[in-house]
Formats: C-alpha cells, structure tokens, sequence
C-alpha cells in the first residue's frame, strides 16, 4: 500500500512539473502585448498657417532614437482634426510619444499643451514652432520651425483611441 501512495504522489508530481514546465514555456514564448494606436487628433488652430511634414512615433524605450516615420501620412496644413491610424507596427511599449514635425508660414511663435484625458491613458504634449515666416509656395521644402510632443502612456496595453485629444496651439 506504501508503494502504491509512493507512485501516485510521483504521478502527480511529475504532472504538476510537466504542467508548470508547459506554461513557463508559453509566458516565455509569447510576444509582448502592443498598442493598436488609432483616432483624430484635433489641434486647436485651424488657420492654415501651420503645415505638418511628418510624424514620427518614438517607444519609451528608444532614448536616443528619432523615432520611426509614419508612412502613410500625407502632409498638410493643420486644419482641425489629423487622423492617425498608426496600428501597431511601431509601438510594443505601454509609452510612446508622438512628433508632429511642423513648418511654420507665420511670423507668430506657438506653443503646444493639452489638458486632454483618454481612457486607458495619461496624455501630454508639448513644444514651441518658432515663427519663421516660411515660403508657402515651397512649404514642403522649408527647415520645420518645431515640433509637438504627444506623449501617450497607457496602463495597458490595447487599442488606444486618440479621438478626444485636442493639442492647443498657443501664441507665445
């Protein structure tokens, strides 16, 4: 009878240890949840004085990194709302930070900030678009005058909608 409860405990512990073994396996094995970035973008100026050349998504954990261009935005003057669908090819972290790479046609220093709150997420965003008074016959050639840094970070990582993130873009 001895034996017997011998074999059976070595059963079951031979089975909780392949068990335990299968899951470690697969936690180690499985890749890092990311965020599906996606929504509008609303900036608070709409006076087409302002043109957006590029924008970048930066990780958290890229510290020295310019980020990475999105490609299938088209660049434009601000004119209210920029929607953004940035998937989730570029983040796998819960922190990324948008740049707005921006051409400034106007004599006029602005500045950048938001009050927005997003569910999921704790949002700022700063920067300070010198006024350069840049060519607008030639306005995707010009230096940009500044950038806007919307840093989004999220307390878990999922679909994040940027819809209801108003950027202010203020006179200096």
């Amino acid at each position: 009878m001895k034996g017997l409860r011998i074999k059976l405990f070595s059963s079951i512990a031979i089975f909780v240890l392949l068990l335990m073994l299968i899951i470690v396996g697969v936690w180690a094995t499985t890749p890092p949840q990311a965020i599906n970035i996606s929504g509008d973008v609303v900036f608070s100026i709409d006076d087409r004085t302002l043109y957006i050349k590029n924008i970048r998504v930066r990780e958290a954990n890229d510290l020295q990194g310019e980020g990475t261009t999105i490609d299938d935005f088209q660049p434009g003057f601000i004119d209210g709302a920029i929607s953004i669908d940035v998937g989730s090819d570029y983040v796998a972290t819960t922190s990324f930070t948008l740049y707005f790479d921006i051409v400034n046609t106007s004599n006029i220093t602005y500045e950048a900030s938001t009050s927005s709150v997003i569910s999921n997420a704790h949002v700022s965003a700063s920067g300070v678009i010198n006024g350069d008074s840049a060519t607008l016959s030639n306005v995707a050639n010009e230096e940009i005058s500044g950038i806007i840094a919307l840093t989004i970070t999220v307390d878990t990582a999922s679909n994040i909608s940027l819809d209801g993130i108003v950027i202010n873009i203020n006179e200096v």
